[in-house]
């Protein structure tokens, strides 16, 4: 259940700068798996 509210909350705070810094770290892009958590 912890991903599923790790994604609510990434879906929740859709900021361009935390988005970019994950697709930073990782290396397929949030955008594409939103669903998927990327830790």
């Amino acid at each position: 259940m912890a991903a599923a509210a790790e994604c609510d909350v990434v879906m929740a705070a859709t900021e361009p700068e935390l988005l970019d810094d994950q697709e930073a770290k990782s290396p397929t892009p949030l955008t594409s798996h939103p669903s998927v958590p990327l830790l």
